[in-house]
């Protein structure tokens, strides 16, 4: 009887196993014979146009010689963005068995920061090595905090919470910088000139300190008529102010009458004279006071008479 050769061959990346050649005759048929495709590869198909990997080929009537062709397995990997970010870089990649996917990064939106992805990478930037499955991550954002800090500087407190934490783009709560007795304030460092401020729209940290400067007051004397002011031997014109901080003590002043007129009191009540204001805590502002020297005139009578009229008598 006739006979005919079956021979088949692996193309790249991949064996036969089963017999090849075989002698097979006419009409008969030919043991099986599998293609098997090496690691990372799969079977494609036989170069007659067979799809199986497993073949016997039946009722044999001519010679065959047919190869085994294989390709790379391919994985597809992809790469999704979480709300508030998206991602740079292609997605989704078509990735060879072992072969490295290109670079990915998740991009947050602004105010926002990126924290991991969805298999626990926590760097933004990713390259996946040595492929061998489908890969499907998604990134993840959360919105950015900052710090507001508040600090009193010398002389002051601070009322409201400090520090606070505050999303991007909040607001943060009102705080007040208190002064202490006899201070009052002066300018957050960062140029705000208002006691209460409320910082809004964050997208920084912040860290300010408030500033108190002492309480000045004005001391203002004014002779009255018939009168001038002294400080020691100077002649003060009438009338003279100084300016004295918080719980300072003012120059002496002297009140001192014109001739043949006296000093009485200050407009506030004070007899003090020379005076010294001390421990000052509000502006003063007094005059002083002058009234005429009086005498007595006594009208006495001598033995055997009388005097008809007023004695004694106060004349200016």
């Amino acid at each position: 009887a006739d006979t005919y050769t079956l021979t088949y061959t692996a193309g790249a990346n991949g064996t036969i196993s089963g017999t090849s050649p075989q002698t097979v005759n006419s009409g008969s048929n030919g043991s099986a014979v599998t293609a098997t495709p090496n690691t990372g590869y799969k079977f494609v198909s036989w170069s007659d146009g067979v799809t199986t990997a497993t073949r016997t080929d039946r009722s044999v009537a001519a010679d065959i010689s047919v190869s085994a062709s294989f390709a790379p397995i391919t994985y597809t990997l992809t790469y999704t963005a979480g709300t508030n970010g998206t991602i740079s870089g292609t997605s989704p990649q078509t990735v060879n068995y072992q072969a490295s996917g290109s670079e990915v990064t998740a991009v947050p939106n602004s105010g926002y920061v990126f924290t991991s992805w969805s298999d626990g990478v926590l760097t933004a930037k990713r390259t996946d090595t040595n492929v061998t499955a489908d890969k499907s991550v998604t990134a993840s954002f959360a919105i950015n905090t900052y710090t507001l800090t508040y600090t009193a500087g010398a002389n002051g407190t601070i009322s409201g919470t400090s520090p606070q934490t505050v999303n991007y783009g909040a607001s943060g709560t009102a705080v007040t910088a208190t002064p202490a007795t006899g201070y009052s304030f002066d300018v957050w460092s960062d140029g705000v000139t208002t006691a209460t401020r409320t910082d809004s729209n964050i997208t920084a940290n912040k860290s300010v300190t408030a500033s108190f400067k002492i309480n000045s007051y004005t001391l203002t004397y004014t002779a009255g008529a018939n009168g001038k002011l002294k400080n020691g031997n100077t002649n003060l014109t009438s009338p003279w102010s100084q300016t004295v901080n918080y719980g300072g003590t003012g120059s002496t002043i002297t009140a001192v009458a014109s001739a043949n007129y006296r000093f009485s009191s200050w407009s506030d009540g004070s007899t003090a004279n020379p005076r010294t204001d001390t421990s000052v805590s509000a502006d003063i502002s007094v005059t002083a006071n002058f009234v005429a020297d009086t005498y007595t005139l006594t009208y006495t009578a001598g033995a055997n008479g009388t005097i008809s009229g007023t004695s004694p008598q106060t004349v200016n």
